[in-house]
């Protein structure tokens, strides 16, 4: 069974519209920069707001149609939301917490408690569950919220953004568990997200979204491999360039040209790994490969035995070299220097 939104809606000059879907059993993250709609995504999912035009629907039940003057209210949709603040009762404990949404669906109270008492002991919270919510740590109080989530026996659970509230020692661990968590679960799960990390970690698929615009949809080897934005390339750390291919010749927008090994023709997107850059100075600028680009050192990142050298310059990129070569060449933030590149290093393909 499939959750399926196809939908526009305006928000002042903002126009966010998408065609997507989700499979039961499958966890579809949902990843842009700030702005680009993954919040208003969620509250049309679960029905805080209306669609302007198209439809969602969830097993085949519409939720909202407006050309069908459909709207199912969020209290009557099988969705369950883990806030990215949790928004636990502070008041309640644990199992009160969890047993909330039951109450509100009319549960009794006894069957509601025993309910949330099992789902509480397979998070492994069994010896919290009176405790009051504000006395939990970050990561348990995390388990009680995709507990709350889960008693309703929800056909979709919506994940806002659902580690970001952890401390960095604390998140590891609970993205472990909440894979494992997720992994039995039966229904569809939306999780949006600002950490590819969790992507990685967590979805089957991703969904990126960009100035409420669908930029790419697929499984994360596809995003990855060909980067179709800014945005994409950054978020798996490589090297984007458009421009107009002839030959074995891409020009960018800017002029400048890039050498290809194999041939291509009309607007393409080119990939240069961060791993695959030389950097040299200019005494050293012999270099048999056919790119060569000048550029001003802006940033050293340090990271064990490896750096990453952000250059600026006609063509800004970011190259990953070992420590020992930075050490050799000496190099400095405000270092003029050479970014060289193989021509068989260029990976290229249509935009």
């Amino acid at each position: 069974m499939t959750t399926h939104f196809n939908f526009s809606v305006a928000q002042g000059d903002f126009n966010l519209k998408i065609d997507a879907s989700v499979n039961d059993g499958e966890v579809l993250a949902v990843l842009g920069p700030n702005g680009s709609g993954k919040s208003t995504l969620l509250r049309l999912l679960s029905g805080l707001q209306q669609i302007d035009t198209g439809h969602i629907s969830s097993r085949n039940i519409l939720w909202d149609s407006p050309a069908d003057d459909i709207f199912v209210e969020a209290q009557q949709r099988r969705v369950g939301v883990v806030f990215q603040d949790y928004l636990l009762f502070k008041e309640l404990s644990a199992v009160e917490n969890v047993a909330f949404g039951l109450r509100a669906q009319g549960v009794n109270k006894a069957t509601a408690t025993e309910q949330a008492r099992a789902l509480l002991q397979q998070v492994g919270l069994s010896e919290y569950l009176h405790k009051k919510t504000p006395t939990l740590s970050g990561g348990q109080a995390q388990r009680v919220a995709l507990a709350r989530a889960l008693a309703i026996q929800p056909h979709l659970l919506l994940l806002d953004e659902p580690l970001a509230a952890l401390d960095v020692a604390t998140r590891q661990t609970v993205r472990r568990d909440l894979r494992r968590y997720l992994s039995s679960f039966q229904g569809a799960v939306v999780l949006v997200t600002h950490d590819p990390i969790d992507a990685y970690a967590l979805a089957d698929r991703v969904l990126i979204l960009e100035n409420g615009q669908v930029m790419q949809i697929g499984t994360l080897n596809e995003v990855t491999a060909h980067p179709r934005s800014r945005y994409v390339a950054d978020l798996v750390g490589t090297n984007l360039i458009t421009g107009h291919a002839s030959g074995v010749t891409l020009t960018t927008s800017t002029g400048i040209t890039v050498v290809l090994a194999d041939q291509a023709e009309g607007d393409v997107f080119a990939v240069i790994k961060p791993q695959a850059i030389t950097i040299v100075t200019s005494n050293e600028l012999t270099s048999s490969a056919r790119n060569t680009w000048p550029g001003v050192i802006t940033d050293i990142d340090r990271s064990a035995e490896r750096c990453r050298i952000t250059l600026h310059g006609p063509l800004p990129l970011v190259a990953e070299i070992t420590m020992a070569a930075v050490e050799s060449l000496a190099l400095r933030v405000g270092d003029e220097v050479f970014a060289v590149v193989k021509a068989t290093e260029v990976e290229v393909y249509p935009r």
